[in-house]
């Protein structure tokens, strides 16, 4: 046995092709060594074979030369000329496989290329119904933030307006304690004059009555007293100057505290408003409440200062207490509008005198409860102030 002999170029060509030698030799062997398609097609169709990179064998061919004739049966000779026969049917069929196969190569061909444009329009339509949903969810996504940046936006402007209505509101009612103080400082200047007025003159009254002169005008006593009286009245002077300096001197003082006072009581006021706040500051409906029930209390006695009722309060009365007096600085502001605590019998009360009635205070009184309860930032300018 030895190793077929086979064409070397079509060999070579195999395998550069890729196919190992022994399948490579096996596929010309068996194709009959005639052509390149035909061995590669050999191959392909027994590439499944057990033995198909096993190298076939083939036996050597021996010449006898010498030796004895022998006769062949007729039976013999007629299996050889069927098998002849049936060899060559057989290469018949094959070649016209042959002839069929690239045709049915060609079918088999075009659908796979069929089959893979399906394929790739079908990855080409999934491809694009991808793409849309992630264009259709990017859009989604920017006019989500297109909304979200308009609401900031109207929350921002929102705030600004109501910073600025604020500050005007601010600025509105500190105008109107600059005017009610103004007010205030103007009726207590005024007062204030009016008392030294009298001081002067209740002064005129006793000095005329230490110097024995008739109650009545200056001109008539000039024209009346003789010159010892004139000459009297050279040495007055020192003594009328000094008491008169005297008078003048605690006149003045008491004047400057008259005039100091009305600035304290808008800033006592806040104090005590402002205290009142922080100190409840987790109870804003019980503050606006006990705000309401101050306003309401100061109103009744602005409005009708000579009903009794609403200037007499009792400090146990229980919807006192739950409103406003169980509030630190409650009662302190009601002491700064001209309520005094008194006790009466048993019970204490809250009474502010007829007399000490004071109508612009009390409107003083209504400006800065107005403005604790209208204005969201109120005590914090003042706190800023202070730090």
């Amino acid at each position: 046995m030895a190793v077929p002999d086979v064409d070397k170029i079509l060999l070579g060509e195999l395998e550069s092709m890729g196919f190992p030698t022994n399948r490579a030799t096996r596929a010309l062997h068996f194709s009959g060594n005639s052509s390149l398609n035909d061995a590669i097609n050999w191959a392909i169709e027994h590439e499944n074979d057990s033995d198909i990179d096993q190298i076939p064998l083939v036996s050597v061919n021996i010449e006898i030369k010498n030796g004895d004739s022998f006769s062949v049966p007729e039976e013999v000779k007629l299996k050889t000329q069927q098998l002849r026969e049936h060899a060559n049917g057989t290469s018949k069929k094959l070649e016209e496989n042959r002839k069929v196969e690239p045709e049915v190569e060609k079918e088999i061909t075009q659908a796979f290329s069929e089959a893979n444009l399906e394929e790739k329009r079908k990855e080409e339509n999934e491809r694009e119904r991808i793409l849309g949903k992630l264009r259709t969810k990017k859009e989604e996504e920017r006019r989500a933030r297109d909304m979200q940046l308009k609401e900031d936006e109207k929350e921002r402007i929102r705030t600004n307006k109501e910073k600025m209505e604020a500050k005007r509101n601010l600025e509105e009612n500190q105008r109107k304690r600059s005017l009610a103080q103004a007010e205030l400082e103007e009726e207590q200047d005024k007062r204030a004059r009016e008392r030294i007025r009298r001081r002067i003159e209740d002064d005129k009254v006793e000095r005329k009555r230490k110097f024995g002169l008739p109650n009545q005008n200056m001109e008539t006593v000039k024209s009346a007293i003789p010159d010892l009286e004139k000459k009297k009245e050279v040495q007055k002077p020192s003594i009328n100057l000094e008491e008169m300096r005297e008078c003048l001197s605690s006149l003045k003082q008491n004047h400057k505290k008259e005039v100091q006072k009305p600035s304290q009581i808008p800033e006592e006021m806040r104090e005590c408003l402002r205290s009142l706040k922080q100190n409840h500051k987790d109870e804003n409906a019980k503050v606006k409440r006990a705000f309401q029930t101050l306003l309401k209390i100061v109103g009744n006695v602005a409005k009708t200062p000579n009903e009794d009722k609403y200037r007499r309060i009792r400090l146990s009365n229980p919807t006192f207490k739950e409103k406003v007096g169980n509030f630190k600085g409650g009662i302190e502001f009601l002491e700064i509008c001209g309520f005094e605590k008194m006790k009466i019998g048993d019970e204490f009360y809250l009474l502010m005198p007829r007399d000490k009635v004071d109508i612009k205070v009390l409107n003083l009184a209504g400006v800065e409860l107005n403005s604790a309860m209208s204005n969201p930032y109120f005590g914090l300018f003042s706190n800023l102030k202070k730090l």
